[in-house]
């Protein structure tokens, strides 16, 4: 198994490891598959109306045949239209009529092609008015091999209209992570939960990204209650069902894959992503921070995995912060769940899985990290933590002292970019700041 100083020894080395596996290369410095070129977005030519359009239209959980959408609308019905990139054109492949239910229309699309650009588009069947248009990509299959470019960010309240988002958007990423608190509803019944994502979906930034790319969201406190624990939260049981029927309302993904908001979302043999539910199945008393059923479906996928790449969307780190902060609300975190935090860093280092890399947020400041001191389990795999967008910023990130295990934080406003070369095995970070300028940048070696 690779040391946890053997993986720091790679930090800033650049194209000098080839992945293993049947499509590496015997030289890491041959050329590997970008992106090919797109259009520019695609333009139906008819009227746009945010009244009728207000939110624009979500794509959510991109995978290489299949996409899921989401429309708020005053309709009564609207028609979608959908276009993939042919050459330098767009090609229409698709249409269909849609009935709003209670203001929403969602849909799945099928039987796409992979790592494809596509365009969609909603009109109001009465009017013909339509939406603003939404771009997205389809993710790789199993036979392609590619640089792989993805976002991700948690924490938007206040620094409106977040506009590291729109700086994200300008991108075109092939796809982006939401890691929760994209809402602070703390709400207790639907509809002020559903008025508060409404809210959020109207704000620039995150129209600008939404039309931009697909998203792979999760939640977290916020979306449900501060620091959220079924036991110590009265009436638990009915927030918890009005804040998922809002957040799934609100960010389309795959809810027939476990039944859950745990989930995994794969592009080939370059990365899977495992969405996880860090917050919905949590009970202290028991030292549950997930259910075993959770748990040990993430153990299985990951053993499963054949991707070059293992990101865990993960919400609250997993870090060990003893050395940091000690035992400081470590409750709402993984460390305060200890034999669940062994079992799975145990599980992936004992099963020698590599690639896997964990991404969080909630602490309102970025960070990369080692997950443990050295000697101890989880010490050879990183965090990285992203955000905030638009959440207070954490004093903490402005005084933390640079050790081995806390590489370095970054203590503004900011979405994180990730570059991911599965040839040479090297991840890219980049935090890019509200006026689209790097803050800091790392090369990670997995």
């Amino acid at each position: 198994m690779t040391s946890r100083r053997g993986f720091l020894q790679g930090l800033s080395t650049v194209g000098l490891l080839a992945c293993t596996g049947d499509k590496s290369s015997d030289s890491a410095l041959e050329t590997i598959d970008v992106r090919p070129a797109e259009p520019e977005k695609w333009s139906p030519g008819n009227t746009l109306s945010t009244s009728i359009f207000p939110s624009g239209i979500q794509v959510g959980d991109a995978s290489s045949s299949s996409a899921f959408v989401s429309v708020q609308t005053t309709a009564d019905s609207v028609e979608w239209i959908l276009v993939h990139q042919n050459a330098n054109d767009w090609v229409e492949i698709a249409r269909n009529v849609e009935v709003a239910v209670d203001g929403t229309v969602q849909f799945s699309l099928t039987d796409l092609q992979s790592d494809t650009a596509h365009c969609i588009v909603c009109n109001d069947t009465e009017s013909q008015q339509r939406s603003a248009v939404t771009r997205f990509r389809t993710a790789l299959g199993d036979t392609d091999w590619r640089i792989v470019t993805f976002g991700a960010t948690s924490c938007m309240r206040g620094n409106l209209p977040w506009p590291s988002l729109t700086r994200a958007a300008e991108e075109q990423l092939d796809f982006f992570l939401l890691l929760g608190d994209t809402v602070y509803t703390n709400a207790r019944s639907f509809d002020t939960a559903w008025s508060d994502w409404q809210v959020a979906l109207r704000v620039q930034g995150l129209q600008d990204l939404t039309q931009s790319t697909s998203v792979i969201a999760t939640w977290d406190d916020h979306e449900l209650v501060n620091n959220f624990d079924w036991d110590l939260v009265d009436g638990a049981e009915e927030i918890h069902a009005n804040a998922l029927r809002a957040f799934q309302k609100a960010l389309p993904m795959d809810q027939a894959q476990t039944g859950n908001i745990y989930r995994k979302v794969s592009h080939g043999d370059v990365c899977d992503i495992f969405v996880l539910d860090c917050r919905g199945e949590r009970r202290s008393d028991s030292a549950q921070y997930m259910s075993s059923e959770q748990l040990q479906w993430l153990k299985s996928a990951l053993t499963e995995s054949t991707a070059r790449f293992k990101f865990i969307m993960n919400t609250v780190p997993i870090t060990d912060f003893n050395d940091l902060i000690g035992e400081v609300e470590s409750i709402d975190r993984w460390q305060g769940f200890p034999e669940q935090r062994t079992e799975v860093l145990s599980h992936i280092e004992d099963s020698g899985i590599q690639g896997v890399l964990w991404l969080a947020g909630d602490f309102h400041f970025g960070l990369f990290a080692v997950v443990s001191p050295v000697g101890q389990v989880g010490d050879s795999m990183f965090e990285v933590l992203n955000g905030p967008t638009g959440s207070f910023l954490n004093p903490m990130g402005e005084l933390l002292v640079p050790t081995e295990q806390f590489q370095f934080t970054v203590a503004a406003w900011n979405y994180t970019h990730y570059e991911c070369n599965p040839q040479t095995g090297e991840v890219l970070v980049r935090y890019i700041a509200d006026d689209g300028s790097t803050l800091r940048e790392q090369v990670i070696q997995l």
